[in-house]
């Protein structure tokens, strides 16, 4: 059956206009009143799950684009010889990670004990904007390839326990502006390096045992950052 647009006059197969979204008419004759709020129900039903479809394609698109968003940083972290753990705020697909079923979701901690750690691989921890916690223990830093390093907005504790690291390198950590825990145990860290800490205003804990931090330089950081505490 055919029907007439009352208002454009243009023929379709609907009860109501695709064009113009108004109802239409058999052969020209007018709708009663009944017949227009029935064909404004009908509209309304068909707007709903168009809506309804379009939340529910772009969800899907969502949860399986998203998750695989890290795969590249990935890749090149556990190729160089660290781990990463993954998570999902999904609670069916949490269960599956924690019984390591597969692997699903953003990464949100980094594991990096005695590896080599160049360029390529600062770049790929950078590009983890969910990335809570960086260890880094016995690793070695290639020269200068702390400078790669981008600001990573969720990091809160960052461990570079026996790690090359030394003063030259501590200015490349001032982008991660909400670090709250560091560690520096067993670096080439000296009083010099101390002045780079004046940008982490959310710094809470500093662990600079086994370095070569006078107690003027301690002083000098909290005068810096009143409220860090400094451990060995």
């Amino acid at each position: 059956m055919k029907y007439i647009c009352n208002t454009c006059n243009r023929e379709t197969d609907w009860e109501f206009c695709p064009y113009c979204a108004t109802p239409t008419s058999i052969h020209g004759i007018t709708p009663t009143p009944a017949e227009i709020a029935l064909s404004r129900r009908k509209r309304v039903r068909v707007w709903t799950w168009l809506i309804l479809g379009a939340i529910v394609f772009f969800g899907v698109r969502w949860l399986i684009v998203r998750p695989h968003r890290d795969d590249e940083a990935v890749n090149i972290i556990n190729s160089a010889g660290g781990r990463v753990t993954r998570e999902s705020r999904i609670p069916v697909v949490a269960c599956c990670l924690d019984a390591n079923i597969f692997s699903y979701g953003a990464v949100f901690h980094v594991d990096c004990s005695h590896i080599r750690i160049d360029a390529q691989v600062i770049q790929a921890i950078s590009s983890l904007p969910d990335l809570d916690t960086w260890f880094c223990f016995d690793c070695i830093f290639e020269p200068d390839c702390l400078k790669h390093l981008q600001p990573i907005p969720r990091l809160r504790v960052l461990s570079l326990i026996g790690t090359s690291v030394g003063d030259s390198d501590l200015v490349h950590l001032r982008s991660l502006e909400n670090l709250e825990l560091l560690i520096l145990t067993n670096t080439h860290v000296t009083d010099e390096g101390i002045v780079h800490f004046a940008a982490l205003q959310k710094l809470r804990v500093v662990n600079l045992g086994g370095t070569k931090v006078t107690p003027a330089g301690r002083d000098h950081l909290k005068s810096l950052l009143p409220n860090v505490k400094i451990r060995d």
